[in-house]
């Protein structure tokens, strides 16, 4: 990940490209095969699944610390109608991790969601409620002891510029003292709750064109006392959508939003970031095995004060291979922008 640091207003804003790819969870048991409810419109399923994780770094760190993890994830689901029309969806999954040697790290997450449809003949409208309860290491928390954040001014290059290279992380355990700042590092678990809400209002025009309105609004909260941000972002997209085959279409689409940070420490405040954009992909099945969503599009982002933010091209792409009726390899690439949960 790279960091773009703004002299003027020292604004976080990152470039994210990550690609990862994951085989099918290992399952044990398939406790929906003998433990499923249905009756007509209602159904109720169960399930429980476990996974092994290997990570390599898992602070990000320049030396990392690697480690495995086991993550063993129940569930359960309650619907009310058919996905293919009108239905309500309520499901709750705990995820419980166990790291093989770093032991003190090992938690427990909760996932809450509601799903729902209203099929009409053209017009339909599909929603998404989501609350999540997650502690999990992201990177080396900067506890600040008095409330206040450290003030760490970075090395000046020659011709007096800041540079923009980050500053050494103190080590582990040794307090940072600045005034009457007290601040330590520490390499622990954060805890955080997440919110997200989306909204899709689609109208068919023909049997193969539509057109499409979507609202999403997204909330992550950390605990007080780390020197993080929480972030808030809302967003409007409107779209049209072709059905070229009969389970693949292409679709293009333009949004506009905005996120605003609130810090969980003293702290200068930030104004809110602005972006705009558009994109084209496809999403369906490509192959009888493939399947999935592919997206490229460019945005442009701007600090309410028309500070400089990177603005360029954005690409997506998810795909999942059915190699088994139960059995399945993904593949996810993002290249994106967004606000570091970081301080500068």
């Amino acid at each position: 990940m790279k960091i773009f640091n703004s002299a003027q207003c020292k604004k976080l804003v990152a470039i994210a490209t990550g690609l990862s790819a994951a085989s099918g969870s290992l399952r044990a048991v398939e406790p929906s095969d003998i433990l499923v409810f249905s009756k007509e419109p209602f159904l109720l399923r169960p399930r429980l699944a476990v996974a092994e994780t290997y990570i390599d770094n898992v602070f990000s760190r320049q030396v990392g610390k690697a480690d495995f993890i086991t993550a063993v994830s129940p569930g359960l689901n309650f619907r009310l109608g058919k996905e293919a029309g009108n239905f309500i969806a309520l499901d709750y999954g705990f995820s419980q991790r166990f790291y093989a040697t770093q032991d003190d790290l090992n938690a427990g997450d909760h996932a809450f969601s509601i799903r729902n449809k209203l099929q009409g003949q053209r017009l339909a409208m599909v929603g998404t409620d989501r609350m999540d309860l997650v502690s999990n290491p992201i990177g080396v928390v900067q506890q600040t002891g008095f409330g206040s954040p450290i003030n760490i001014t970075p090395p000046v290059s020659e011709g007096g510029t800041p540079s923009v290279s980050p500053v050494p992380i103190p080590d582990l355990g040794s307090p940072v003292r600045g005034g009457e700042v007290l601040s330590t590092y520490e390499e622990r678990n954060v805890d955080s709750t997440s919110h997200y809400h989306s909204y899709n209002l689609a109208y068919s025009m023909t049997e193969k064109t539509g057109v499409y309105l979507q609202g999403q609004y997204s909330l992550t909260d950390y605990e007080q006392g780390v020197e993080l941000y929480d972030l808030t972002t809302w967003r409007g997209t409107g779209g049209f959508a072709f059905q070229a085959f009969p389970k693949t279409s292409f679709f293009g689409e333009t949004y506009y939003g905005r996120t605003t940070t609130t810090p969980n420490f003293i702290a200068p405040s930030i104004p809110h970031l602005s972006f705009i954009g558009g994109s084209l992909g496809a999403r369906g099945n490509f192959t009888e095995k493939i399947t999935g969503v592919v997206r490229v599009g460019y945005e442009s982002r701007e600090f309410a004060d028309s500070s400089e933010a990177p603005s360029s091209p954005v690409a997506s792409l998810s795909l999942s291979y059915r190699v088994l009726p139960k059995t399945a390899l993904s593949v996810t690439y993002d290249r994106l922008h967004d606000v570091s949960v970081q301080y500068a």
